[in-house]
């Protein structure tokens, strides 16, 4: 039975740019300086930033606009050596453009050997972040799951009957059990879009599931966990091990998949971790995922690990989208049997994307991330991934709670960030098209 789906769309919508689609007058509009005050941390000061550049050369993927529109705080990081580090990376945009990139890898490569040893020893006597859950954490971002209802046993599942179900735009078929556990493999709907999978992203490992269930076969995931496709090795393996080192956890303590992500790097040897890596890297993905400003949006509910779905039936509505982000699939019956064509819609406040674009630019993000944020070296690549991922990295680095090496540079960008910035660079940053920089 072939599944059909349409995507969701709030009333008002009747268009929606893709990069590279949007018309002359639409780029000439959006390039336009946008003089609404922003709400922004103190860190990020106009005045030592880089001018942004325009909209024309960094367009979002896709805008709408129909309607109008507890911050999240920590300690600021008191290490001067990352502030002094910072500020010297930052003087790098004083350099004629022609040598800024060659100067960047130099800078980073510096800022490790400098920093090294002081970064392992802070880590190694930073106390662990609290088990309790930290004052303003985005929930939009991790989607708690509810507790059952005192006495409330969850449904059983309908024994599975062999019948292989099946999706538009592919030949496979796959039946419930391998659906829903990945057994004999992960569900590969579009074996096309990549290369051969290593064991361990396919079969996965007593101790260890395969990374392929949850991350998708070419590592696009979905909002509620990671999407490697693209990833340098390099940072891959180190987070890797700062998850087994306890380094890297979540804000969250109800957050089950990163909890369960411990555990599956404890598992897994050398060898695997890097099968995984460098497979990883070679694989790149279409752009996903449509940003669509807006005052309203479906409501939802929590499942899958943390995905927020839209309600069905009687349930089904609109709500105000309030100050948050709400990023849900355009096919929900596709997403769930893991199509990794299915794609994703992110409604944000209206404002979000010019806002988003200025705070990225005041933070100098591209120092380290690249002119089109396809990262450098080791440092990955952040345009076109899930903002919901986005956001729960800057804040997890902004508790502590995702401390592992490499992110106590990001301590000072994170440290006063709010709510709506979050919302704000997460939205930017997954509007511009998914891209790797060459090595």
């Amino acid at each position: 039975m072939l599944l059909t789906g349409q995507p969701y769309r709030p009333r008002g919508v009747t268009r929606v740019h893709l990069a590279g689609s949007a018309p002359a007058n639409a780029l000439a509009a959006e390039s336009q300086t946008d003089t609404r005050t922003i709400d922004e941390p103190q860190s990020l000061d106009p005045s030592k930033s880089s001018p942004a550049r325009s909209s024309a050369q960094r367009t979002p993927r896709a805008v709408e606009k129909h309607g109008e529109n507890g911050p999240a705080r920590s300690p600021a990081y008191d290490s001067a050596q990352v502030v002094l580090l910072w500020r010297r990376v930052s003087d790098a945009t004083l350099l004629p453009e022609a040598g800024m990139r060659k100067m960047q890898v130099v800078l980073a490569a510096m800022a490790l050997v400098v920093l090294g040893g002081y970064l392992v020893s802070a880590q190694q006597s930073a106390a662990p972040p609290s088990a309790a859950i930290p004052a303003g954490l985005p929930e939009w971002a991790y989607g708690p799951i509810p507790p059952p209802a005192p006495g409330a046993t969850p449904a059983p599942r309908p024994p599975d009957d062999g019948t292989l179900k099946r999706i538009p735009h592919s030949s496979g078929g796959f039946t419930d059990t391998q659906i829903t556990r990945g057994m004999g493999g992960v569900p590969d709907w579009h074996p096309e879009d990549h290369g051969p999978m290593p064991d361990i992203v396919n079969l996965g490992k007593p101790g260890a599931r395969a990374c392929g269930f949850c991350h998708l076969p070419d590592g696009r995931g979905n909002p509620e966990n990671a999407g490697p496709w693209g990833l340098p090795p390099a940072y891959f393996i180190q987070q890797m091990e700062d998850f087994k080192s306890g380094m890297r956890k979540s804000s969250d303590p109800r957050k089950a998949n990163a909890n369960m992500m411990i555990a599956f790097a404890a598992a897994m040897t050398d060898e695997e971790v890097k099968a995984a890596a460098d497979y990883f890297a070679t694989t790149r993905i279409k752009p996903w995922i449509k940003v669509v400003e807006t005052t309203t949006v479906p409501k939802t509910r929590t499942c899958c690990g943390g995905m927020f779905m839209p309600l069905e039936g009687a349930e089904a509505g609109e709500e105000p989208i309030g100050n948050r982000l709400v990023e849900v699939p355009e096919h929900p019956e596709e997403t769930e049997m893991r199509d990794s064509h299915a794609g994703f819609i992110a409604y944000v406040p209206i404002g979000s994307l010019k806002k988003g674009e200025a705070l990225v630019a005041k933070a100098q993000c591209a120092l380290c991330h690249g002119r089109e944020l396809d990262g450098i070296g080791p440092v990955p690549p952040i345009a076109g991934r899930s903002p919901s991922y986005i956001a729960r990295q800057l804040f997890d680095m902004q508790t502590g709670a995702r401390r592992g090496l490499w992110s106590a540079l990001m301590k000072p960008i994170v440290a006063e960030m709010t709510n709506e910035d979050l919302i704000n660079v997460s939205a930017y940053v997954a509007s511009l098209p998914p891209t790797v920089a060459a090595p």
